[in-house]
């Protein structure tokens, strides 16, 4: 592209990769552009498989999510302009014992002899039954970066389908028919009531359709609810409010810059302030991301946010955790020191088939979640004996935050620049 071969040779470009990448071809297009080559075609040349574990008794969960790792790729994928899906997923699992390798539980259906369907195969008859000869229109706003709400026109009128990265909340829009109903995955029909010209439901991780609704419009998403929640015998380990002591380190943090050079990183400027808690009466720490002028909306901030004293950790501690009430596009990851002074950190390493802004990253929730770190951390950074050695405590949080993600097809600002951040927990 770069070298201006001609347009007229080009079928169209094509990527291969694992799992749910579909943003990649935003970054595709972006390219393609740049290059002066619009509106070219896309094309899935294979790869977008996605596993539902192994072995010969069924797992409901990953095979559900199996199915929503595929529609909601699918859609995403006709949003970004592409295509072809070739070689994406397969009619049914593949037999001999490549069924154990990390392509072999990745059809619609189990294996032979029997192949009976997986929770992917009647969703994939209604994405193809309700999009059969229609396209991609565009995609609403919902006031969250959290939740999708695409919209297809076909020969009845609009087709809308509504889903969440994360977690689920009551999404609820001005409806133009009087007749709206919500039709699931396995393709069963459920009336929507419409009072006052609106309709509301409940969305999750699972795709779901709206048809007989006319134009959508005014869309609203609920407070969003999350089953991740600390254990039973959780108890506090610190609280990170205003003049409790901690400190903003905004120095270059080695394995910071070290996650994956695709997805670049850099030094953010953040200003921090009080804030309402989680509960009421308590206080919670403002989390601001500044501007940064020819900084990349691209490019991931980051910030070390550190006690004045580090907080010791029981050594019977299994996990700890961090209440965050998120933004769309903002998280945190943990660093402690170990006994022997060595450091350990959450910080993730590269990961490889990834490119850019990911979707449903770690950043990709709003509203109050808990994030679970299990002990000890996975990863280490300096000198030392290599080994975790208890009891640990907690050095430091990586406050890390984009300006703008990528919804579907298009680069957003979070609704507010402004997250928080909670109690620390230990487990």
């Amino acid at each position: 592209l770069e070298r201006g071969y001609p347009r007229q040779y080009l079928d169209g470009l094509a990527l291969d990769f694992l799992g749910d990448n579909m943003n990649m071809f935003f970054y595709l297009g972006e390219t393609a552009r740049h290059y002066g080559y619009d509106r070219i075609p896309f094309f899935i040349s294979e790869g977008f498989y996605t596993g539902s574990g192994r072995g010969f008794n069924p797992d409901r969960d990953s095979e559900l999510q199996q199915s929503d790792a595929y529609i909601r790729g699918f859609l995403r994928g006709l949003a970004l302009g592409v295509e072809r899906f070739l070689a994406s997923s397969e009619v049914w699992d593949n037999g001999g014992d490549y069924y154990l390798s990390g392509y072999g539980p990745v059809g619609l259906c189990h294996r032979a002899p029997e192949t009976n369907p997986k929770p992917g195969y009647p969703a994939y008859a209604t994405m193809t039954l309700l999009l059969d000869r229609a396209r991609f229109h565009s995609a609403l706003p919902t006031g969250s970066l959290n939740v999708y709400l695409l919209r297809f026109d076909g020969r009845d009128g609009p087709v809308h389908v509504a889903w969440t990265a994360r977690g689920r909340r009551t999404l609820g829009f001005a409806a133009e028919g009087d007749s709206p109903c919500l039709t699931d995955s396995q393709c069963n029909d459920f009336p929507l009531p419409v009072s006052g010209g609106r309709a509301s439901f409940e969305v999750d991780e699972t795709p779901a359709w709206i048809r007989h609704a006319g134009r959508v419009s005014d869309v609203r998403a609920g407070e969003a609810a999350y089953d991740d929640a600390p254990a039973t015998n959780a108890r506090p380990l610190a609280a990170p409010a205003p003049g409790g002591g901690w400190l903003l380190d905004t120095n270059a943090c080695e394995a910071m810059e070290a996650r994956d050079m695709s997805q670049p990183v850099g030094v953010g400027r953040f200003t921090l302030g009080p804030a309402e808690g989680r509960t009421p009466g308590s206080v919670a720490l403002a989390v601001t991301l500044g501007e940064q002028p020819g900084v990349s909306p691209h490019r991931l901030r980051y910030a070390a946010l550190r006690p004045a004293t580090a907080a010791p950790i029981p050594p019977d501690a299994r996990a700890m955790g961090v209440w965050v009430y998120g933004n769309g596009a903002a998280t945190v990851d943990v660093e402690l020191r170990d006994s022997e002074g060595e450091t350990w950190h959450t910080i993730p390493g590269p990961t490889g088939y990834s490119f850019g802004i990911q979707y449903a990253g770690a950043c990709a929730f709003d509203g109050w979640r808990y994030l679970r770190f299990p002990l000890p951390p996975a990863q280490r950074s300096g000198k030392g004996n290599s080994k975790p050695d208890k009891p640990f405590a907690l050095t430091g949080l990586f406050i890390q935050q984009y300006a703008s993600m990528l919804y579907v097809n298009r680069l957003e600002a979070p609704p507010s620049p402004t997250w928080r951040i909670g109690e620390v927990m230990w487990e």
